[in-house]
């Protein structure tokens, strides 16, 4: 089974997404880094030379490539973005799991003043408040897309664990 774990950025897709499929002796793939890895570029170097609708289509390309040809078991953290365009949400869940960690703004700007944002090309620059207001902003626009998820958990204090039983759970 294939599961896509959703939200904005530093809700913990890939931290918990690597360590879920340890777990669950599953393949893991960070959609951001095999975009990195097809383009030559990082994600903020694209924006920049392509612009957001180019980075939006390779996104939507590379999500359509994992549906139609990546079978087995895999635990697949997509960039914040990806529920939000083309049908890009109705392809995951057709597709397989769909789990939103939903972060609350204020543990966001936590964890990214901890980790800066200069790698993240829709946040970057943005400090303390300025960060939080865009967060909010994101957060609303992105919650109608994210809320379609088939699975929605509480990604403020999540754990590995908690995710590890809601794949047993349903797959049982």
């Amino acid at each position: 089974m294939k599961i896509y774990l959703i939200g904005l950025p530093s809700s913990g897709k890939t931290t918990l997404g690597k360590q879920l499929a340890v777990a669950v002796k599953s393949t893991f793939i960070d959609m951001d880094d095999l975009i990195e890895k097809q383009e030559g570029k990082t994600i903020a170097e694209i924006f920049a030379k392509n612009g957001e609708d180019y980075f939006r289509e390779v996104e939507q390309k590379t999500l359509l490539n994992l549906v139609n040809t990546v079978n087995g078991n895999q635990i697949i953290s997509t960039g914040g973005g990806v529920p939000c365009f083309f049908d890009n949400m109705e392809q995951m869940n057709t597709d397989g799991m769909t789990i939103y960690l939903k972060v609350s703004p204020k543990e966001l700007v936590k964890r990214l003043t901890g980790t800066g944002t200069a790698s993240r090309p829709l946040l970057q620059g943005k400090k303390n408040q300025e960060l939080e207001d865009e967060i909010t902003n994101k957060l609303k626009q992105r919650d109608q897309y994210y809320s379609q998820a088939k699975h929605i958990l509480d990604g403020d204090k999540l754990h590995v664990n908690d995710l590890i039983n809601l794949v047993k759970y349903v797959v049982d």
